[in-house]
């Protein structure tokens, strides 16, 4: 993810989008990944809890930097669609099941 201002608009740049088992030890707010972002023009990680799926629709909630205050937001994904990626760790827990006969046909 990379935040940038531009004009009247704040940009928000996803990357991928990686599905994990644990809870992240970096707790950072989405703002604060913004501004590093900003400040450094490299993309961040940012760990936030999905709060609903329903369908093919996942719902979460970001906070804002106070440079997007006032400004229109605009999300941009690459061309070719946003990768969806399971983390390390769920592949591992997943792997871990598997040995263990708790999943079948998958």
């Amino acid at each position: 993810m990379v935040g940038k201002v531009n004009g009247e608009y704040f940009d928000i740049y996803l990357t991928d989008i990686k599905l994990h088992t644990t809870k992240p030890n970096n707790n950072e707010s989405f703002s604060r990944k913004v501004e590093k972002s900003m400040k450094n023009g490299k993309p961040q990680r940012v760990h936030k809890k999905i709060q609903n799926i329903e369908e093919n629709n996942l719902k979460l909630s970001i906070d804002l930097p106070e440079e997007a205050k006032g400004k229109t937001i605009r999300v941009f994904i690459p061309d070719d669609g946003l990768p969806i990626k399971l983390g390390k760790d769920a592949e591992e827990k997943i792997k871990s099941m598997e040995e263990k006969g708790l999943l079948k046909n998958l």
